[in-house]
């Protein structure tokens, strides 16, 4: 049986787009204006170029069990780029953590997210954050149960109802 959780390879691309396309629309949908959410939908030459770069970031994918390998979740990290959250000492950001609603409850975003907080530890040693949309009862609950507190909330004076929650880990 493959591993459930690996790094992701360049020839994942596709997958990866497949899965942040369909998990954008399960995630958001009602969250989110539809323009928005299908922003997302033609990602395989944005993930294939993420991953074939010189100095690829760290990104792991989820595979379903049972399903062949098929990618049903992913995750990334980078080095802390906000300069806010940088000055609050925040050193690494899991910049992405997504999974298909039916890859859900199996334990792959709780692997998911190790994967990235062990990747961060040894890359970027010190706090962690994680932006969240606000109104995500679901994905903030799991960053709770997670151990991540919330530490700031931002949103666009024009689009109120997109305000966003910081969450960080020591």
């Amino acid at each position: 049986m493959p591993e459930l959780i690996r790094p992701a390879r360049p020839a994942d691309a596709e997958g990866i787009a497949r899965t942040h396309s369909r998990s954008r629309a399960e995630t958001y949908s009602g969250l989110l204006p539809e323009e928005r959410i299908h922003e997302a939908d033609n990602l395989a030459h944005f993930w294939h170029g993420i991953l074939s770069g010189p100095r690829p970031p760290f990104v792991a994918v989820a595979q379903m069990p049972g399903q062949g390998g098929r990618i049903c979740g992913f995750v990334s990290t980078r080095a802390q780029d906000d300069p806010e959250l940088a000055q609050l000492g925040f050193r690494g950001e899991i910049s992405a953590l997504y999974l298909e609603r039916a890859a859900q409850g199996q334990g792959l975003g709780r692997k998911l997210f190790e994967a990235a907080r062990r990747d961060l530890a040894a890359r970027c040693p010190g706090p962690v954050s994680l932006w969240v949309l606000a109104a995500n009862a679901p994905a903030r609950a799991f960053y709770t149960a997670m151990g991540g507190k919330p530490i700031l909330t931002r949103s666009d004076p024009g689009q109120p109802a997109l305000a966003e929650w910081v969450y960080g880990w020591a």
